[in-house]
């Protein structure tokens, strides 16, 4: 097993020429605008613009597990979407899932 320079993982070949890899980092959003649209037969389309008791900003850790073709993925989010002034709730966002690649 020796390590190859990939430009976005550490990457391993093992014997049998299957390739396992590793990335991880972090991601930074900001809310840029929120838009509600709701269209309803009595009232028509109405439009609300708020920030729906969100933070503008955003902080997440994402990591990737590759082996040979396919690759596992997560994202969770670090910090409170939620506003911390007007609701006692918290909300941390994840995700995760496979992908499937020929390269």
């Amino acid at each position: 097993m020796f390590l190859t320079n990939d430009r976005s993982y550490d990457t391993f070949d093992l014997k049998n020429n299957k390739t396992v890899g590793f990335s991880g980092g972090i991601v930074l959003g900001y809310l840029y605008k929120a838009i509600n649209k709701q269209i309803s037969r009595s009232l028509g389309k109405e439009k609300y613009y708020s920030d729906f008791s969100m933070r503008d900003m955003r902080l997440a850790g994402i990591f990737e597990i590759r082996i040979d073709k396919l690759k596992f993925f997560g994202t969770a989010s670090l910090t409170n979407m939620l506003d911390k002034m007007s609701t006692n709730q918290s909300l941390y966002p994840y995700s995760f899932g496979l992908r499937f690649s020929k390269f």
